[in-house]
């Protein structure tokens, strides 16, 4: 400070290089800035000159400092401050270790650093502060000393110089004030785009994790489909990225061109606006201009540095986003193929089991169908026996025929010949048919009764029923009907239930092991990207997938199981129902002879009604004619005449009773003579499905269902009436009323019969003779040879 004084002073040579003792002890003058000190507007003469050196107020506040900075260095130093008071309850030593004390001193120590460089601060700024504090003070000295030793031709006008330092002060404040804007608005703008280019690489490596969570997705994918899908999001997720990454550059190059811009700007209207010179209208001498507008340009020049080093960022920042772009879409690459043979595996070993599971409930739904089929003709069967009514199905008469009404009785022997086909085909699908057993070929029947043979259909009919068996047969042949494909390379000629389950079980591993074996020869155990459901290992995987297969299996053998033992049952219970149909057919039959019967005496007794009548006409005529006056002898011709006439007609009538009786009589016989062959073709009939029918004696022993029951149990009286009261009672089980009398007793007493005799137990005790049918006569056939 002193050397900056003495240069000034030695510059300006308005006073010695050295100060004056005496100014030190000496009163210093008034206060210029006081009213007593101002000079005299009235006074227009130069001051006199003074004998010794002028006190300017520089050399005042100097001399203060200096008698300060005396006094300071004369006063005794302080006394030392007391000892801090004990704090109670708290001991004075603290007994801590280095690893425990060391993190305090350092945080301690970082502390006082902040602390230290926040005062170093604080002491610079006061010191720039100061230092401009004393530019100024020098500035106002060096003014007053040069107006002081001008020449004294003319007047000083103090107010002037006064006015001229404070605009140029004004302009240089407003210059600076006008600087520290434009520095404060760049620093927020700066702050800004900081802020917004440390968003900007969260957001990139935000977009980028986005790609990497795909990534990690794609063990999530459980098709092939949606890791196709998958993929496709990815391409759009990296397209996307790279536009936005691309837009946020954008955005920030832009807000980095606005910030320079609005620097750029703000001195261009400053300069425009405001450093005018008095030949623009203001207050701005050249030479301040063109230092401020220098000074302003450096701003300017600093900005474009600024921008140039954020594009560079910028430019940095795009590379660095494309790069993590194109890294993480290569590393989804990478990934990618492993899952697709994964997913690949997993959706070829599933479609085997899956189409091994479809194939299996298709063959269990067939042999549900089969199963409920068989329980309609059952029903059916059961419905003709207890005297029902009798509902034709709809295949009755095939889809192209139209229905006729053939009788109840060759519906019958239609129903039991639906009935043996189906119950045959349903024993040797489920395969509880004895080995010996040998019914096929199923004989084929007629069910024309009558001795008139039925015209066939017409060929447009025939053609249209060709066509549909043969392509029934064209989709049995593609579908594998009820078998599945492949049966008839077997040994087996009619593969069951249960074999035809092996063989599927057996495939359904081959196609696993087959779509297994490519993987596991190819792949690394290391690069399986779902081992919960991939193991290591073809074993493994066949081993697993065989657990599944088993189930499936135990499964189908269950349902097979129960198939064979409730159709073992059913078979047990058949006989009693056939034989209910048979005798059924037989009163059906008889039933509609009679009514023929009746119908042929009733046709034939109506061609003699008209005579019948016309002779009980003459009867009641010829009683009418006879009158007492008919005993007078004149009257004797008359009466002879009526008694001819009515003898005629007696024997008129008898001729006609003989002819009438004789034709009635011969209907009879015709009738009789056609229900005896009716009868003999529905026997032959009868006979013929029945041998087809399956029986208990040609079941297997074992097999399927073995351990149903091997017959029927039957019920004592207890049962059978306990059933009948349950059937009167709404036929819910167990809900029968007790049924007392009055006294509280048994209504009856129970029955007891004795055992009969094996010898008496036989058909012909019954009343059972055997019936010789004769062969079946067509017309045009000769007579049959009378029996000997």
């Amino acid at each position: 400070f002193f050397s900056q004084l003495q240069f000034w002073l030695q510059f300006n040579k308005r006073l010695p290089l050295s100060i004056p003792t005496t100014s030190l002890v000496s009163p210093p003058p008034p206060d210029p800035s006081s009213p007593a000190a101002w000079p005299s507007a009235a006074s227009s003469s130069p001051p006199a000159a003074s004998p010794g050196p002028s006190w300017t107020p520089r050399d005042r506040r100097l001399s203060s400092l200096l008698a300060l900075r005396m006094a300071r260095r004369r006063r005794p130093p302080p006394p030392p401050p007391p000892p801090p008071k004990p704090i109670p309850h708290v001991q004075p030593r603290l007994d801590l270790a280095e690893s425990d004390l060391l993190p305090v001193l350092v945080a301690t120590r970082d502390a006082l650093l902040d602390d230290a460089e926040r005062h170093l601060e604080l002491v610079l700024d006061r010191a720039e502060r100061h230092l401009a504090g004393e530019i100024e003070d020098l500035r106002d000295e060096l003014e007053d000393t040069l107006r002081s030793h001008r020449p004294r031709a003319g007047r000083l006008e103090e107010t002037n110089a006064r006015s001229r330092a404070s605009t140029l002060a004004t302009q240089r404040r407003r210059f600076e004030t006008h600087l520290a804007r434009v520095a404060r608005g760049a620093r927020r703008a700066e702050n800004r785009l900081a802020t917004a280019i440390a968003s900007a690489d969260d957001e990139i490596d935000a977009q980028c994790a986005k790609i990497t969570a795909l990534k990690e997705s794609l063990v999530n994918s459980a098709s092939t489909k949606g890791l196709d899908i998958r993929g496709r999001e990815e391409l759009r997720e990296l397209e996307r990225v790279k536009a936005r990454c691309a837009q946020t550059v954008a955005a920030l190059r832009a807000q980095a061109e606005r910030n320079e811009a609005a620097t750029e700007e703000a001195n261009a209207l400053y300069v425009t606006e405001t450093l005018k010179t008095r030949e623009e209208g203001g207050e701005y001498s050249p030479e301040v201009r063109e230092e401020f507008a220098a000074k302003l340009a450096r701003v300017d020049a600093a900005a474009a540095a600024t921008k140039e080093e954020r594009d560079a960022t910028f430019a940095a920042m795009e590379e660095r986003a494309t790069r993590l772009a194109e890294e993480v879409h290569a590393a989804y690459e990478e990934a990618a193929p492993h899952h697709r043979e994964d997913l690949e595996l997993i959706e070829a070993v599933d479609r085997c089991v899956a189409d091994a599971k479809s194939r299996l409930k298709a063959l269990l739904a067939n042999a549900d169908e089969e199963a409920a089929r068989l329980a309609r003709e059952i029903e059916l069967v059961k419905a003709i026996g207890d005297r029902a009514g009798y509902v034709a199905p709809k295949d009755h008469f095939g889809k192209f025929r139209a229905p006729r009404d053939e009788g109840v009785a060759v519906d019958t022997l239609r129903s039991l010949d639906r009935l043996r086909r189906v119950l045959l085909s349903r024993c040797k699908f489920v395969g509880i048919l004895a080995p010996d057993t040998k019914i096929e070929p199923l004989a084929e029947v007629s069910f024309n009764l009558e001795d008139v043979e039925e015209a066939p259909p017409g060929e447009e009919i025939l053609a249209k029923e060709a066509e549909a068996a043969a392509a029934a047969e064209a989709v049995k042949a593609a579908s594998g009907g009820k078998y599945l494909k492949g049966w008839r390379t077997k040994a087996e000629e009619y593969p069951t239930m249960v074999s035809q389950m092996d063989e599927l079980v057996e495939q359904c591993r081959e196609r696993v092991k087959e779509a297994a074996e490519p993987y596991y020869a190819d792949k690394e155990a290391d690069k399986i990207t779902r081992p919960e459901k991939i193991p290591a290992k073809l074993d493994d995987l066949a081993a697993t997938k065989d657990a599944v297969v088993a189930e499936m299996r135990a499964d189908a053998a269950r349902h097979a199981e129960d198939a064979a033992a409730t159709l073992r049952v059913r078979v047990m219970t058949l006989q009693d129902l056939v034989s209910n149909q048979v005798e059924a057919a037989v009163e059906y039959l008889l039933e509609e002879s009679r009514k023929r019967v009746a119908e042929a005496m009733h046709a034939e007794a109506a061609k003699h009604s008209f005579d019948a009548k016309r002779l009980a006409g003459d009867r009641h005529r010829h009683r009418d004619l006879m009158r007492p006056q008919l005993a007078l002898p004149s009257r004797v011709a008359e009466r002879n005449a009526l008694v001819d006439a009515e003898t005629a007609r007696g024997k008129e009538a008898l001729e006609k009773l003989d002819e009438e009786a004789s034709a009635v009589a011969g209907a009879i016989a015709a009738s009789a003579g056609e229900f005896a062959r009716r009868l003999a073709r529905m026997s032959i009939a009868l006979a013929t499905l029945c041998s087809d029918l399956v029986t208990p004696a040609d079941l297997a022993p074992d097999g399927p269902g073995a351990d149903a029951p091997k017959a029927q149990p039957r019920k004592n009286l207890k049962q059978l009436r306990r059933m009948r009261h349950e059937a009167a009672d709404g036929g819910e089980k167990g809900k029968a009323k007790r049924r007392d009398v009055a006294n509280g007793g048994r209504p009856h007493e129970e029955r007891r019969w004795l055992p009969v005799d094996a010898d008496r137990l036989s058909p012909e005790a019954c009343g059972y003779a055997r019936l010789e049918i004769p062969p079946m006569r067509w017309p045009g056939d000769p007579p049959p040879t009378p029996p000997p």
